[in-house]
């Protein structure tokens, strides 16, 4: 998926916070693609975490577990 993709898709989910819905669309694809990596290279890529910060613990377990889904649909 790419992150126009990923964001249409969180934007069922979620009401405003574009920003953070794209940066999390950004670390999403980019860790499908470290995923792919062969595993001499990808030794030498390190993730990037994303920190959500803030009271509303419900919108980062609707992010969790659509997440969750998303690769379940695409495994």
């Amino acid at each position: 998926m790419t992150p126009r993709e990923i964001v249409v898709e969180l934007d069922k989910y979620i009401v405003g916070q574009a920003a953070a819905k794209r940066a999390v669309a950004v670390a999403l694809r980019n860790r499908v693609r470290r995923q792919k990596l062969p595993p001499e290279i990808a030794e030498d890529v390190l993730p990037k975490n994303i920190l959500m910060i803030g009271p509303p613990a419900w919108a980062r377990r609707k992010l969790r577990a659509a997440w969750r889904g998303w690769r379940a649909a695409r495994s």
